[in-house]
């Protein structure tokens, strides 16, 4: 977990662009939300699950990340390393603590998302995903979302009939059409 943190954001650093956890679904075209963005997973932290960085203020906010790491690595904290230090270094850059004012103009042209964008499904709420009881609740807070965030590391374990109504196999008939078909 940690090399995977540290890791998106060197990769970031150096080549600029969209990170995408591979357990992020696209739903919508994420270009349209501009550069320089990360999104609120919950009230306290911002995850870089979802991330775009710049050559220029995106590198800033990169650098100051490994500043951060080197003063405060903690190898046992699951997102510490990632998220925790993402959310200190945009408080201290916009100068807030509370990361749903964090937009272009209070943060130097760096933009916090909120929830609904990348979010909508909390970690703690994974299952929700995969129980046909909660197909259409799901299906209704994902609505506008740009990505759905499947928290594999919860769910990796799973597996799940086609014939079962979730909203999982929902979004993978509408955002992997060519892939659902193949596994029937």
């Amino acid at each position: 977990t940690h090399t995977s943190d540290i890791l998106r954001i060197l990769t970031l650093w150096r080549y600029t662009g969209t990170y995408l956890d591979l357990d992020v679904v696209l739903r919508k075209r994420i270009d349209s939300i501009g550069t320089n963005f990360a999104c609120v997973q919950k009230d306290t932290l911002i995850n870089s699950a979802v991330s775009n960085l710049d050559s220029l203020l995106g590198r800033q906010v990169a650098e100051k990340i490994f500043e951060e790491i080197i003063v405060s690595f903690n190898p046992r904290g699951w997102t510490d390393n990632g998220p925790g230090i993402l959310t200190k270094v945009l408080r201290a850059m916009c100068n807030s603590t509370d990361i749903y004012k964090m937009n272009r103009e209070a943060c130097q042209g760096f933009s916090v998302l909120p929830p609904p964008v990348c979010f909508a499904i909390d970690h703690s709420e994974w299952k929700k995903f995969f129980e046909e009881e909660f197909e259409k609740e799901v299906m209704e807070k994902i609505k506008d979302s740009f990505v759905v965030h499947l928290w594999n590391v919860l769910s990796g374990w799973l597996k799940l009939s086609t014939k079962t109504k979730a909203a999982y196999l929902d979004i993978a008939r509408e955002s992997c059409p060519e892939v659902y078909k193949v596994i029937g």
